[in-house]
């Protein structure tokens, strides 16, 4: 796969990611909402350990990568649906650089506070706790195989 065409691939599965968000979250709790609204420290703690645990797993794969994939004699694969299975180092570097500025605009787009059927919800939060239980499981595994990190 080429790089542009690579690059078209992360491109589609993003803007599905926030299609999705945007309409799952569509109803802000105010009809004032604005972009970044309510922005907290703590949504800043939130968004700093995902974006740790986004860079140990982007040392990591690009460790596999710069290897050839190949850990202890034995072929590995990336388990990332949007990457191919044996990525180049500059296709992991668009793709960790990409969805780190995805993340962060979708973190900050959404609203801090939501209705879906009378419930009132914190879509921001859900998104960033559901990417970081998602990255630290990325992370432990590739962590529990023998992978480590050489940037």
């Amino acid at each position: 796969m080429t790089s542009l065409a690579f690059m078209g691939v992360v491109v589609k599965r993003t803007s599905a990611c926030i299609a999705l968000a945007i309409f799952l979250f569509c109803t802000p709790a105010h009809a004032e909402y604005k972009f970044a609204d309510s922005w907290t420290w703590k949504d800043t703690a939130y968004q700093a350990t995902f974006l740790t645990l986004l860079g140990v797993d982007y040392g990591q794969t690009r460790t596999m990568a710069k290897n050839n994939w190949i850990l202890d004699g034995r072929l590995h694969y990336e388990s990332c649906p949007v990457l191919p299975r044996h990525p180049s180092t500059s296709e992991v570097d668009l793709y960790f650089g990409l969805s780190a500025l995805a993340h962060t605009i979708i973190a900050l787009a959404l609203p801090p506070e939501a209705k879906i059927f009378d419930f009132k919800i914190n879509p921001r939060r859900i998104w960033q706790s559901v990417w970081i239980a998602t990255e630290a499981g990325y992370v432990g595994y590739n962590y529990s195989v023998g992978v480590r990190i050489e940037f």
